[in-house]
């Protein structure tokens, strides 16, 4: 095989940990009937798939969250900003106002208009 093959069809090998983690991964691929290669990419790239999607759902779910330790027990304290108009308003007295960089080009695209 060419040189140009080798790489653009990279290779990705590892030792396993023990002889029975070999004879268990060699009986999953045996079983399942698709080539060791085949079967490997395909339970990796499904888990990378599983992995982004958690990745960005927990994202989701951690917007507008903060979190500070308790100066008493020094165990943290969680505050969603989204549930608490107080926490919002002591937010703004602090930092002010504050607006995205596309916004803030929009809005003073938008006063040049007016």
């Amino acid at each position: 095989m060419s040189k140009k093959y080798h790489e653009e069809h990279p290779t990705i090998s590892f030792r396993c940990r023990s002889i029975q983690e070999y004879n268990k991964i060699k009986q999953m691929v045996r079983i399942s009937g698709k080539s060791e290669s085949d079967f490997i990419r395909e339970i990796l790239l499904h888990e990378e798939q599983k992995e982004s999607k958690s990745f960005w759902e927990g994202r989701k779910t951690e917007v507008n969250k903060f979190y500070l330790r308790c100066p008493e027990c020094n165990e943290y304290m969680c505050f969603d900003v989204s549930h608490h108009l107080e926490i919002r308003q002591k937010i703004i007295e602090i930092f002010g106002t504050y607006i995205c960089a596309e916004c803030t080009k929009k809005k003073q695209h938008e006063e040049v208009l007016h």
